[in-house]
């Protein structure tokens, strides 16, 4: 993968930000046959995809009752199979995309009464959610534990290796001919369209790019260093650590209690997830998240204290004011699209779908209403202003 080629002067489409929002984007501009550069930094890019579990949860997680985000979610769900479809067989990359739904399960009456809860959420937003015994809980995953009380199962949920969909999309964004950098960090987008920053080993080589659109899909660092022709966007990184294991056949739905999640990925990888807490960009992994996590995860399934551990991950969720995604434009010529918090996974589809549609149809999708950057106070900006200008 070749990232050390010069940047162009111009281009028509340039998205900051390599995670799977950026990539999808990226993505569907390019097999619109349209010019595109993926401005990322490798120490950055796709931070919360890499660390994330894989889920395509629109069900189990439908804790927030905002209207426009269920037909989101729900939305993105329904192009997810094509979406997938469509990167494999143009890159030969098997992203490991499995339809079995998820199980949720209950240890305890505490458990249980959050399982009803959740039963009553899902069937209201237009999702099946069929009760199980435990014996059918066991009868469907034998080896959880013999805590099991009852379980909700969710057939409409998916779950994917997201790392290899991260890969596939670079690929397939790449195979039709757009320019995906790892080395360029950058420090202002203007009115204009100029994009500006470093790039290199040492991050000494200065560019300027002016592209005819520019997105924003920086994820937790679309606020961080970076100048925008609009008042700081209100995204804050909130940290999530997740635990791999080794332990083939362990499962094959996804099973999640209310206190942990576990999703079995292929090569027999199973992930335990996820923590959630506010420490700024601190990466280090700390040891009472993942003793939760292990803990919560046996309680569930015992043989995991035989498994092998492979992996400790951190990742930063990008987290808006009001945990809804902030999609659309601060500028004639600039959009934005990040804030997925923990739906960037699910959510990439309808990402790509929407903003494509605005960038080369010039066609504002009804949905994008309910996300629009204007929803939090912006700066008036002159629009002539420039980066060399307001560096």
């Amino acid at each position: 993968m070749n990232t050390q080629f010069d940047l162009p002067r111009r281009v028509e489409f340039g998205i900051v930000g390599g995670g799977i929002i950026g990539l999808s984007l990226a993505y569907e501009l390019a097999r619109r046959n349209r010019r595109v550069i993926v401005f990322d930094d490798a120490g950055r890019a796709g931070n919360a995809s890499h660390a994330a579990a894989g889920m395509v949860a629109a069900a189990a997680e439908s804790e927030m009752e905002h209207r426009g985000f269920i037909e989101l979610r729900r939305w993105s769900r329904t192009l997810y199979p094509e979406f997938v479809r469509g990167v494999e067989a143009a890159t030969g990359i098997d992203c490991a995309f499995r339809q079995h739904g998820t199980i949720v399960v209950a240890l305890d009456r505490d458990h249980g009464v959050e399982v009803a809860r959740l039963q009553v959420i899902v069937r209201e937003q237009g999702f099946d959610a069929v009760p199980l015994t435990a014996r059918e809980v066991l009868e469907l995953e034998p080896n959880l534990s013999g805590r099991v009380v009852e379980g909700l199962r969710l057939a409409q949920d998916f779950h994917i290796d997201q790392r290899r969909l991260v890969q596939a999309l670079r690929q397939g964004a790449e195979q039709a001919s757009a320019w995906v950098t790892s080395d360029a960090i950058v420090e202002c987008v203007d009115t204009d369209g100029n994009v500006r920053g470093r790039r290199g080993a040492t991050a000494s080589q200065h560019f300027e790019v002016r592209c005819d659109q520019v997105v924003v899909a920086a994820g937790s660092w679309s606020a961080v260093d970076l100048e925008l022709p609009f008042e700081a966007l209100p995204v804050r990184p909130v940290r999530g650590q997740v635990v791999r294991l080794q332990a083939a056949h362990a499962l094959r739905h996804v099973v999640r209690t209310p206190d942990v999640y576990l999703v079995p990925h292929a090569g027999g990888e199973l992930v335990l997830g996820a923590s959630v807490d506010e420490q700024g960009f601190d990466a280090r992994p700390s040891a009472g998240a993942v003793l939760d996590l292990l803990r919560h995860a046996w309680r569930a399934l015992p043989m995991l204290s035989e498994c092998p551990l492979l992996e400790i991950s951190v990742g930063f969720r990008p987290a808006a004011r009001d945990h809804l995604p902030i999609l659309g434009r601060i500028a004639p010529r600039v959009c934005v699209a990040t804030g997925h918090y923990r739906n960037g996974i699910l959510l990439a589809p309808a990402t790509a779908r929407v903003l494509g549609q605005l960038l080369c149809d010039d066609v504002e999708h009804e949905l994008l209403r309910d996300f629009a950057p204007q929803r939090f106070a912006p700066r008036r900006t002159p629009r002539g202003e420039s980066c060399r200008e307001s560096a």
